[in-house]
């Protein structure tokens, strides 16, 4: 990549990158329609989730029962469907941005730990599917992120380029860490600003 040039190839997370990543602002209001409170349903994520998120499992399934035990006002397809429709705050500049350069010729590609339900609802309902090149999703790799089996997953699909071609952008530094084997650049995003910052257009 000469001096100057933009990276031909972003890799890009989710939630805390092009999503809100506070869990409040979907789990008061999702919970108190439910009649449960966001403790119990930390208590499922604690127990259940790892399943979830890496593809052993699926998410309604694995709700269904606390759900019940709780005595909650709906069943889990409900349950889920409100949370991604709460859980969805795009962060719309960086999106604008991306795409930009993906007009220019840059690949974008999301890397996310999702399971597999929230990972369509993203790339179909929420529309990131039109904006982006390709998804890496943990639950289809069967590993997450800082996981180098996840990574390797995200290399395979980059395909061949030099290190210094591609940039990572995560909100997580264990997350960045964990791609460290594949010398690819990286971005530990903290807000726009810094980001736009780095990356001029």
């Amino acid at each position: 990549m000469t001096a100057g040039a933009l990276p031909a190839v972003w890799v890009v997370d989710v939630d805390g990158v092009l999503v809100d990543a506070d869990s409040s602002t979907w789990q008061h209001p999702v919970c108190a329609a439910a009649g449960i409170t966001p403790q119990q349903l930390r208590a499922f994520f604690r127990a259940e989730w790892p399943d979830c998120v890496e593809g052993r499992r699926d998410t309604a399934q694995a709700l269904a029962p606390w759900l019940e035990c709780w005595g909650a006002s709906c069943d889990a397809e409900a349950f889920i469907a409100a949370w991604h429709r709460e859980d969805a705050e795009l962060n719309r500049p960086l999106l604008a941005r991306l795409a930009a350069w993906r007009v220019e010729g840059a690949r974008l590609l999301l890397a996310t730990n999702q399971d597999h339900r929230r990972a369509d609802y993203l790339w179909t309902t929420l529309g990131l599917g039109t904006g982006f090149d390709g998804m890496v999703h943990s639950a289809a790799v069967g590993a997450r992120k800082p996981g180098i089996a996840f990574w390797q997953a995200v290399a395979d699909r980059i395909g061949p380029h030099e290190p210094e071609d591609v940039v990572v952008i995560d909100d997580n530094a264990e997350n960045l860490a964990g791609a460290a084997p594949f010398e690819w650049r990286t971005h530990h995003f903290t807000g726009n600003a810094e980001f736009f910052a780095r990356f001029a257009d």
